[in-house]
């Protein structure tokens, strides 16, 4: 499989080019300058919208690259109702319910649209965790920097112990260890708990 990824901050598209695969190529632009010849299987934008002041017309760009009956994978912060400190660090316009996402999917001209939460109830046991550790690494003095600058550096945070973690935790904090949290996530797919929505759609044959 291969495939194209868009990065607009200068800082992340410098780490993706020392650790991506041969497999993605990484352009460093974003999906509003983005022209292209061809048309893909499969688009996905991962913690994108909530960024962006038209998170319809964003979407509808992605979908101009799918090809007619692909598909598109779109993620987003959730439950608007517990906003963060990290919500306003990283940059964030909005968290989406599953209606509201829903809407957005529907708005930008896609169908079959499936909403799924992900990473109850491991994420929401450590939001509050990140949130306060964020505070005491970063504290409020960021939040003066104008939003363009937070979302820029939001894909490029390293902090110890939030971001990264020391090698030897390798041996308990792995693919395997946390295998039964996956499990039981998927028992919550539908609950309104989830901080993450995922969703899938198809890209209609009108479009293109």
């Amino acid at each position: 499989m291969t495939g194209l990824g868009l990065e607009p901050s200068s800082k992340a598209f410098a780490t993706l080019r020392s650790t991506s695969s041969n497999r993605i190529q990484f352009l460093n632009t974003d999906l509003q300058h983005f022209e292209s010849g061809s048309k893909y299987d499969f688009g996905c934008s991962f913690t994108v919208i909530e960024h962006l002041e038209d998170d319809v017309g964003h979407l509808r760009q992605l979908a101009r690259h799918v090809k007619s009956g692909g598909y598109v994978l779109v993620s987003v912060p959730s439950r608007p109702e517990i906003w963060t400190f990290e919500d306003d660090l990283v940059g964030h316009l909005r968290r989406y319910s599953s209606e509201k996402l829903e809407t957005v999917m529907a708005e930008a001209g896609f169908t079959r649209i499936e909403i799924y939460g992900v990473g109850f109830p491991l994420i929401n046991l450590t939001e509050k965790l990140r949130n306060m550790a964020l505070k005491k690494k970063t504290g409020i003095g960021e939040l003066a920097n104008d939003r363009d600058t937070r979302t820029a550096m939001s894909g490029v945070r390293t902090h110890r112990w939030i971001h990264t973690f020391p090698s030897i935790l390798k041996f308990v904090i792995n693919e395997y260890s946390l295998y039964p949290f996956h499990l039981l996530q998927l028992l919550f797919v539908r609950s309104r708990k989830c901080v993450i929505l995922c969703a899938i759609a198809q890209v209609p044959y009108a479009i293109n």
